[in-house]
């Protein structure tokens, strides 16, 4: 038997996020038709959580032939604390703060790769919009910043990686 390390992320901030959860649970231990001890449970956690802190966590749960129900939330890492310093590391040298979280919205301000931003909210707020990944700021402008597409390695680090 594998013996595994509890995984470094907490997630259900809100009152929403776990009554999703919890109903989420109630549904693979009543649509399963397994006593509960045979139900497995999974996770996938988006890589973003370990780059800048906040990210995704989806949770399913699994009959030995096929995923029963799935419930997604907002998760942080754990071991990070209170996240108030993302670096710019970006394969195109920087960033681009906007007005709003779109490519067609107002450009603020240029910053550049080895920079710092701070993130509005700790976990961030994050938008998906345009098949982008946006970050609320609120330093060194308050704006949005693209942490790029849903496949990309990002845009943005946790400052002390």
């Amino acid at each position: 038997m594998q013996n595994w390390d509890a995984p470094d992320f907490d997630s259900g901030f809100s009152n929403l996020e776990l009554g999703g959860y919890l109903e989420f649970e109630n549904a693979c231990k009543t649509s399963s038709g397994l006593p509960e001890s045979e139900i497995e449970y999974w996770f996938r956690l988006s890589n973003r959580v370990n780059r800048i802190g906040t990210g995704k966590v989806e949770y399913a749960c699994w009959n030995g032939k096929r995923f029963l129900h799935t419930h997604a939330s907002t998760a942080i890492k754990s071991s990070a604390g209170f996240v108030d310093c993302l670096r710019v590391k970006s394969a195109a040298g920087g960033v681009l703060i906007m007005s709003e979280p779109t490519n067609q919205s107002t450009i603020l301000r240029v910053i550049a790769n080895g920079k710092t931003v701070k993130p509005s909210y700790s976990p961030a707020i994050i938008s998906n919009q345009g098949n982008r990944i946006w970050i609320s700021l609120s330093s060194p402008v308050k704006g949005w910043v693209s942490d790029g597409v849903f496949s990309s390695k990002g845009n943005l680090r946790l400052c002390n990686l």
